[in-house]
């Protein structure tokens, strides 16, 4: 199917760059390019919807840290017995997967926007908040919420710190899914000001290991509900108490 097809192209890009990605992403209409070097950079895509959210992945992964010498065999990504695998050091699921969510999403009327340097303490969406002060305005003042596509397993969410009693109970029941515990921190904790977040599993394992794999079965799950989800009329704003 299509869906399947653009997971697979977007799992095939090279791991050791993030620019095919964000080169992607780049070329939509609307679409604000900002570089502050050194992997502290993004792509905003605004959306049109006046109920609007913002949809995060981010496009490099953990092997880009680890250079040629660690990923010396050509990136050739298998298909078998439902899961995706690589051939060589790792998928790169982490969050390529993410990142083709959000490609699948893109005519949906929210907002898009991916990151680079998140796997080196989030450093484009730092670059973000601290030098796109109109940016970070943007998103936490016209948005009702962000959905970020970049966690393991098949039915967990996480809101870490960015979420409210409400918005948890929210995201529990229309996803279904539930919150494990509310440790570590991915892009959504720096970015949300405002408005509360939430982290979405996209069906891969074993991450940062050349043993990881996706689930085509549970990445599409987790697309085929944000469908019916996010197409839905009139979504709530979930504000972001102090923290």
């Amino acid at each position: 199917m299509e869906e399947i097809k653009v997971l697979e192209e977007f799992l095939s890009l090279s791991l050791e760059s993030s620019d095919p990605v964000l080169q992607r992403f780049g070329n939509l209409p609307g679409a604000v390019h900002r570089d502050g070097g050194d992997g502290r950079r993004f792509v905003y895509v605004p959306g049109s919807r006046k109920d609007r959210i913002v949809l995060v992945a981010h496009a490099d992964t953990v092997w880009t840290l680890w250079g040629r010498e660690r990923t010396s065999r050509p990136h050739r990504v298998v298909r078998e017995n439902g899961i995706f695998r690589s051939e060589s050091s790792g998928l790169g699921a982490d969050d390529r997967a993410g990142c083709a969510i959000l490609w699948l999403l893109k005519d949906s009327g929210h907002s898009l926007l991916v990151t680079d340097g998140e796997e080196k303490g989030q450093l484009g969406s730092w670059f973000l908040v601290e030098e796109c002060p109109d940016i970070y305005d943007e998103i936490n003042e016209t948005h009702g919420f962000m959905v970020e596509f970049d966690r393991r397993n098949a039915a967990d969410f996480k809101c870490y710190d960015v979420g409210t009693d409400d918005f948890r109970s929210y995201v529990a029941s229309v996803t279904g899914y539930a919150e494990p515990d509310r440790r570590a921190f991915t892009d959504i904790c720096t970015l949300c000001r405002d408005i509360c977040g939430v982290n979405l599993s996209v069906g891969y394992y074993h991450e940062h290991s050349a043993q990881e794999y996706l689930s085509i079965r549970e990445w599409r799950h987790t697309l085929d509900l944000c469908r019916s989800w996010l197409g839905s009329a009139d979504l709530p704003r979930f504000a972001l108490e102090p923290r």
